[in-house]
């Protein structure tokens, strides 16, 4: 131990290495538990390049995304009962929006 104090700083970084950055959206059956839905695109805008970790009750998909500024559409086509996405980032001074997912129920 050199005596170093360390602060994470207000862009997310540590000793100014990049934190990791996790916001989680939890397990959805959209009150419909027994139907079928396909997750036919999420739509997300991000300056910083990002992955989009979708979990269902079939499969896990990792999905990167690259920043840029303006929407970024990713099909998908992912047939599921339940799902749950993590956001996740490790650059600093994150700016993302929140996803929009185009679901449809297919009995």
């Amino acid at each position: 131990n050199d005596g170093s104090v360390g602060i994470i700083s207000a862009v997310g970084a540590f000793f100014d290495q990049p934190l990791k950055k996790v916001w989680r959206i939890g397990m959805q059956d959209l009150d419909e538990p027994t139907k079928r839905k396909n997750i036919k695109q999420i739509d997300i805008h991000t300056k910083q390049d990002l992955e989009l970790v979708l979990r269902t009750d079939r499969t896990s998909r990792i999905i990167k995304v690259k920043g840029k500024n303006t929407v970024s559409r990713v099909p998908l086509n992912i047939q599921c009962k339940l799902f749950s996405m993590d956001i996740v980032s490790y650059s600093t001074d994150v700016n993302v929006s929140r996803p929009a997912l185009r679901i449809v129920s297919v009995g």
